[in-house]
């Protein structure tokens, strides 16, 4: 099997179809560092990458720190963790689509750049 994922990797024509960018963005919204891995050098990918890394740490570092507030933190760490998964649901479909939207509010924030990448989505 490792050879197999080697081989596509491999193969620049498996790189040129959108529906593999679409694939690996898609991936990234459950695990971020996805598109980053198998898709280098894609705009696209490494936009939806860096949308899951806000989403994810967003729900990390706000939802739990929330928790801690008395009477209010529990549903206010409920609240945050249902816009992460709405986000993450929303973020799927967007890069399924080959669209590409910011998440509300803290989406314009930028921690993996795409400077270096190639291609325009």
């Amino acid at each position: 099997m490792k050879l197999m994922v080697k081989k596509l990797h491999d193969d620049p024509s498996f790189w040129e179809d959108k529906t593999s960018y679409r694939v690996c963005s898609a991936l990234g919204y459950i695990f971020f560092f996805i598109p980053l891995v198998m898709c280098p050098e894609s705009k696209f990918a490494r936009y939806h990458a860096n949308q899951s890394l806000i989403n994810f740490i967003l729900l990390l570092l706000i939802a739990t720190s929330v928790g801690f507030i008395p009477m209010v933190g529990n549903f206010l760490s409920v609240a945050i963790t249902l816009l992460c998964v709405i986000n993450t649901i929303r973020g799927i479909v967007l890069s399924l689509q080959f669209k590409a939207a910011r998440i509300p509010l803290i989406g314009r924030l930028k921690l993996i750049s795409t400077e270096n990448a190639v291609g325009a989505f």
